[in-house]
């Protein structure tokens, strides 16, 4: 029943996919994506809202543990910047 968030800050010059998974009783089942980013040159910071995520995979499945990734997909395989800071699950 508490708010669940992901606070980071992050500079890309490619768009950056950020989800989670999680490892329970049934094994380790992959999310699809939370949020997308876009390419940026200047710091970020951003919240992402979690809660409804979360309480619906512990609902479902009871105690588990998540982890988080973050994912940049680099076409033109070139050497690209991807920078993050900060990061931290924030709940209240």
């Amino acid at each position: 029943g508490k708010d669940i968030y992901m606070e980071l800050n992050y500079k890309s010059e490619l768009p950056m996919v950020i989800s989670f998974y999680d490892k329970s009783g049934n094994g380790v089942n992959k999310y699809e994506s939370v949020v997308t980013t876009t390419p940026t040159t200047q710091w970020k910071k951003i919240y992402i809202y979690l809660s409804e995520e979360i309480s619906h995979k512990i609902s479902q499945q009871g105690p588990t543990t998540f982890s988080f990734y973050f994912n940049v997909i680099n076409d033109a395989d070139q050497t690209k910047e991807v920078m993050l800071d900060n990061i931290k699950l924030i709940t209240r």
